[in-house]
C-alpha cells in the first residue's frame, strides 16, 4: 500500500512518542568515564519487527504491505488508513485490471 505523506506523518509521529516515552535518560558521567545503556524497544512483540526495520519502513519504502500497516496502526494506537482508503485503492486496482484489453 502506498502512504501519502500525512499516513507517513501519523504513523511516525505514534511511533516517535512511544519510543521516546520508552526510552531511558542517559547515565550522568563519573569522573570523566561514560555509561551507555542501550535499550531495544519493540512497538508490539507481535509484529517481531526492530527499531530499524520500523524506521525503514516509515521513511524509505514507497509501499509497505498492507497487513504490515494494519498491524502497526494497532500496535501504534492510531489510524492512518481506513477501510474506506482500501476499499478505494482496491477500486481502482479492479477498474484498472478490468480494462487491460479493452482498449
Amino acid at each position: 500500500m502506498r502512504l501519502d505523506d500525512e499516513q507517513k506523518h501519523i504513523l511516525k509521529n505514534a511511533y516517535n512518542a512511544i519510543k521516546a516515552a520508552h526510552t531511558p535518560e542517559p547515565k550522568p558521567s563519573i569522573g570523566g568515564s561514560t555509561i551507555k545503556a542501550d535499550t531495544i524497544y519493540r512497538v508490539n512483540s507481535r509484529l517481531g519487527l526492530c527499531d530499524l526495520t520500523i524506521t525503514d519502513l516509515l521513511n524509505t519504502r514507497e509501499s509497505i504491505a498492507l497487513t504490515t500497516v494494519l498491524s502497526l496502526q494497532v500496535a501504534l494506537g492510531v489510524v492512518a488508513v481506513t477501510k474506506e482508503d482500501v476499499l478505494k485503492a482496491f477500486d481502482g486496482y479492479a477498474n484498472y485490471v478490468f480494462q487491460i484489453g479493452q482498449e
